[in-house]
């Protein structure tokens, strides 16, 4: 959104979207265009697999298995890019891995 340098009224496009025109004051101004590329990001993840023997050095937390219903788990988290982590879990009696939503 610009603004007209005269009055200060808000600039709208003309017909051809070449240039801005003022509405109050006619003052005029070479249109430019500003796009913007917006990018899907797979929000899959897929989870790691964890050894049984390797889970076990990892720490362990109370969490409910959606597969067993047991209450612990051990826990470590991971990071999908520059700024989400998601936290992983594998239940201690039956090893179904999941991640928190």
């Amino acid at each position: 959104m610009e603004f007209c340098r005269k009055c200060g009224s808000v600039m709208l496009p003309t017909e051809n979207k070449r240039y801005l025109k003022c509405p109050v004051c006619g003052s005029r101004r070479q249109n430019s265009i500003h796009r913007m590329k917006f990018t899907e990001i797979n929000s899959k993840v897929s989870i790691p697999v964890v050894e049984q023997r390797d889970a076990t050095l990892l720490p362990k937390t109370t969490a409910h298995c959606p597969n067993c219903g047991y209450k612990k788990a051990w826990w470590w988290v991971q990071q999908t890019d520059e700024e989400t982590l998601i936290n992983f879990f594998k239940c201690v009696k039956c090893g179904h891995t999941w991640r928190a939503e």
